[in-house]
Parts: C-alpha cells; structure tokens; sequence
C-alpha cells in the first residue's frame, strides 16, 4: 500500500509522486518521490487553488496553459513529512 509506504494521512488527498527523474527541473525544484500535488494554482481562476486528485487533471492543466502561453506551473505540493509548500516549474514547449 503506497500510502503506507510514504506515511500517508488517509486525510491527505492528491497526486502522489513516484519518481522524479535525476537532473529534471523538478528535481532541482526539491520534488521527490513521496511527495503530493495537492492543487495548482492559477490566479487567473475564480478559485486560484484547484485540488487534483489524478494525473490526468494536471495535464489537462499543463494543456490550458500551453494554450494560454503560460510558461510556468504553480504547484502546491505536500512534501513527506513536512509542511505544504509552493513549487514553480517552466512548462516546456
């Protein structure tokens, strides 16, 4: 059981990492395997933290921003056994 594995809440609702590649952006950033994407930010929505809660809904977010010619991605993220936290990441062409 993952949540088991990473020390979980059952309260703790989101998108689990698993794997971060060596030498990504998202690892320079601090993102690692354990940690949880709980909303992404727009603050051009009505609702500037929209929870996530499959992978599927931040790519469909990466897609809108594409299309807006947004460059960056605004994560809120719960790191293992820490606080939550914000992480920018620049959204490739």
């Amino acid at each position: 059981n993952l949540r088991a594995r990473y020390k979980i809440s059952k309260n703790t609702k989101g998108v689990l990492i698993l794997n971060v590649e060596k030498n990504s952006i998202a690892a320079e950033r601090g993102l690692r395997a354990g940690d949880i994407i709980l909303a992404i930010v727009d603050n051009y929505a009505s609702q500037t933290h929209q929870k996530v809660t499959s992978p599927i809904e931040i790519v469909n977010n990466i897609k809108k921003l594409k299309k807006n010619k947004k460059k960056i991605l605004l994560l809120y993220i719960q790191h293992l056994n820490s606080t939550p936290g914000y992480v920018p990441l620049k959204i490739d062409d």
